[in-house]
């Protein structure tokens, strides 16, 4: 596999290798994660999926950025009231959180971006 020579797919990969970090810090300051151990299988398949997802994106494969939309439009059904819920008890999680959805939402618009300009 090439890597893409898109330059919206390279900066779309290295934010959603960007937002597997927050995950990664978000993880670490979550209290109790690591007592349950289905909570930590939980946490390695997710961030190890993202970082699939990043190297898709950055060897530009064009299905990819469907794969993308589909989990944010999907994780956003119970995002806000999860974060609402994470703002009172653990703030800086709540942020995290925040700027990992920004940083997910910005990838896809890049990866559409050629989309929105043909229409």
């Amino acid at each position: 596999m090439d890597i893409s020579n898109n330059p919206d797919y390279i900066k779309s990969s290295k934010l959603v290798f960007i937002s597997a970090g927050l995950g990664f810090v978000n993880v670490l300051l979550a209290p109790g994660i690591f007592r349950n151990p289905e909570q930590v299988i939980i946490v390695i398949f997710t961030l190890l999926f993202l970082m699939a997802i990043g190297l898709g994106i950055y060897y530009g494969l064009s299905w990819i950025k469907y794969v993308l939309a589909a989990i944010i439009i999907l994780g956003f059904r119970d995002a806000f009231a999860w974060i609402m819920k994470e703002l009172v008890e653990n703030p800086l999680n709540a942020i995290i959180s925040i700027l990992q959805n920004v940083t997910q939402i910005w990838a896809t618009v890049l990866l559409f971006k050629e989309n929105i300009k043909k229409t």
